[in-house]
């Protein structure tokens, strides 16, 4: 059997890593080229997640992304100037299923690790036919073509696999926005100390605590590689929580 993914994202990576595991061939085409984009800072896996990534990953994979993630989210934090300083004004059960941080683009790294010889980059893929032999046969925009027995769209949430399969589908947009960036952790002094690994709501006033300034409340969380990344979700333009 061979199995064609399209798109080099996590899901498109952890599904060839588990399917080389069981010695299925699988090739994987990703219309980005090897160095990819600036995609996202920080993801939270549960344990449903750590569970899908032993089991399809090799080892020493598994024990990489393990060595390298934060320790275990299980409450939320409010922060708030108190005296001048950033000190713990309330602590709520996490809304969230408790989980681990990931920094995001070493995970990629790591899910792309053995697989060098499987990801063709820099081939959009284009369009899909069924064969007369139960086989399918894709086109990409570099003018390739290859045929497997089984097609896996894992190319996000404009894919072009889901277009031409299902394109009655309708995608809705929920009206929310992210942006995500890093920071030191020794950049905000005691941040480190005061959170832990559990992510945490500062409502903040000074210009010091925010970055831009705002009156808003913002999220922050640490992962295992010593950064804390803040982000914002735009829910219209009149309206943030950040």
């Amino acid at each position: 059997m061979k199995v064609l993914v399209i798109g080099a994202g996590l899901g498109g990576l952890t599904l060839a890593q588990g399917l080389r595991r069981e010695g299925i061939d699988v090739a994987v085409y990703e219309r980005d080229d090897a160095a990819g984009r600036p995609q996202g800072v920080s993801l939270h896996i549960d344990d449903r997640g750590g569970a899908a990534l032993r089991g399809c990953l090799p080892p020493p994979h598994a024990a990489m992304i393990d060595a390298t993630m934060g320790g275990l989210r299980e409450q939320t934090l409010s922060l708030s100037e108190v005296d001048g300083a950033l000190a713990v004004v309330d602590t709520q059960p996490s809304d969230a299923r408790p989980g681990r941080q990931a920094h995001r683009p070493l995970l990629r790294a790591v899910l792309l690790t053995g697989l060098e010889d499987a990801v063709r980059f820099g081939a959009e893929f284009t369009r899909f036919e069924r064969q007369a032999d139960g086989t399918v046969r894709a086109w990409f925009a570099n003018g390739r073509t290859d045929t497997a027995d089984v097609l896996v769209g894992a190319d996000g949430v404009g894919s072009a696999v889901r277009r031409q399969y299902l394109p009655h589908a309708r995608v809705v947009d929920t009206g929310r926005r992210m942006t995500m960036g890093a920071t030191a952790l020794s950049a905000i002094p005691r941040l480190p100390d005061q959170i832990g690994n559990n992510p945490a709501v500062a409502r903040c006033t000074a210009r010091q605590w925010c970055w831009p300034p705002c009156d808003s409340p913002r999220h922050l969380s640490t992962h295992g590689n010593g950064c804390c990344p803040p982000y914002a979700i735009v829910r219209s333009p009149r309206s943030r929580t950040i």
